[in-house]
């Protein structure tokens, strides 16, 4: 049975935008650092894998909202490393209110890339056996992100800084949200909340990259938008966020 870690947060006035509501950006890194303080506990962590040259990279998240959290919230933070196979270990993390009611369910996926080939590795057994995780040889299905033309996008560029690395040496995946959220118009964000995120990550983006972030409204469906990162006209990111009217 898989372990499954807590802790509480209370979400402070810097993590907010001015619907008062914590940054998707925001969510998402005190989520990780939530599983990271589990992985340290369990004696592997980031010094752990880094001995043995890999580290752990997310490669897609599946995320619902029933709402997200506003400033002052009191959270429990709770997360477990459900299952495995031989390449992919899938995590989730659940947000739940000061009367637990959950506001936020997601589902990640996390492979292992080698520090010196930047490629993807087998899984490393003696990393992920004390989180006793379901072991099975099928791969987690994710919904689908549909491809769409970019051709007549709206695109933001953003130049890699030195904050936006991480320990992994590539930009953390956490500031793909804000380029994508930051493109769409400011009266649709004002009105509008997120219900649910899918987003698949393809190809690194390194410091001192200048990253592309693209933006199409669905032509079906006025509460859905498509949202593309690339480099040098390589796909490194594809999401759809879906809201909902408020």
């Amino acid at each position: 049975m898989a372990l499954i870690w807590s802790e509480h947060y209370t979400v402070p006035y810097f993590m907010v935008n001015t619907r008062e509501e914590i940054h998707l950006s925001s969510l998402m890194e005190i989520l990780i650092m939530a599983s990271e303080h589990q992985t340290e506990a369990l004696g592997v962590g980031e010094d752990k894998t880094h001995a043995h040259g890999v580290g752990w990279v997310i490669t897609q998240y599946h995320m619902t909202f029933t709402r997200l959290p506003k400033v002052g919230d009191k959270l429990e933070l709770r997360t477990a490393a459900s299952s495995r196979n031989r390449f992919f270990c899938y995590r989730e993390f659940w947000v739940l209110d000061d009367q637990g009611t959950e506001l936020a369910h997601v589902t990640a996926t996390f492979v292992m890339m080698s520090f010196s080939t930047r490629k993807m590795v087998p899984i490393i057994d003696e990393l992920v056996a004390p989180f006793h995780t379901k072991e099975e040889k099928t791969v987690l299905k994710f919904p689908r992100i549909n491809k769409m033309d970019y051709t007549d996008a709206l695109m933001k560029p953003y130049r890699v800084r030195y904050q936006d690395i991480d320990s992994n040496h590539h930009v953390n995946n956490v500031h793909y949200f804000d380029w994508m959220i930051d493109t769409l118009p400011l009266d649709f964000v004002l009105h509008h909340a997120l219900t649910q995120v899918d987003i698949r990550y393809e190809r690194e983006i390194q410091y001192g990259d200048t990253a592309e972030s693209l933006y199409l409204a669905d032509p079906k469906d006025a509460l859905a938008t498509h949202h593309l990162i690339r480099h040098n006209d390589e796909m490194n990111t594809e999401a759809i966020l879906h809201w909902a009217e408020d």
